[in-house]
């Protein structure tokens, strides 16, 4: 009875480790549209990789700066320098939009329990597409 007890002891010990190291993984779990509604929820620094289409050899790193009145001004850093801009957001239908010479931008913010993405997408003047998933800066 002894041997019994020890192999179930040690089956539920397995059993509880497992279940522990498995745990809740987030990069399995969807992250959920949440309109934006007031600047208020994107205000703050957000950066990220910005990836090109057609990609190019390298992507570049952008931070981006949302004031809560929808200013915003960018940075891209690049191999062979620095692209910076800036402009107005404006929301449109629960997300970010703004157009100028230089071309168009969409935002999106999703949410994962308490974490933030932002998604952009952008079109160029010169038809180059971006996209990008932007975290808040820490």
């Amino acid at each position: 009875m002894s041997r019994y007890l020890t192999i179930l002891w040690a089956a539920v010990l397995v059993a509880g480790f497992i279940l522990s190291c498995t745990g809740r993984d987030s990069s399995k779990e969807p992250w959920v549209y949440a309109p934006i509604t007031e600047m208020t929820q994107v205000a703050g620094t957000w950066e990220g990789l910005l990836i090109r289409s057609p990609r190019s050899r390298q992507d570049d790193w952008v931070k981006l700066i949302i004031r809560p009145d929808g200013t915003y001004a960018f940075e891209s850093y690049r191999t062979i320098g620095m692209f910076q801009g800036r402009g107005q957001f404006s929301l449109k239908a629960g997300r970010l939009a703004t157009t100028s010479q230089r071309g168009s931008i969409i935002g999106s913010l999703y949410l994962l329990y308490a974490s933030r993405m932002l998604k952009t997408e952008g079109t160029a003047a010169d038809g180059v597409q971006y996209q990008a998933e932007l975290t808040p800066k820490k």
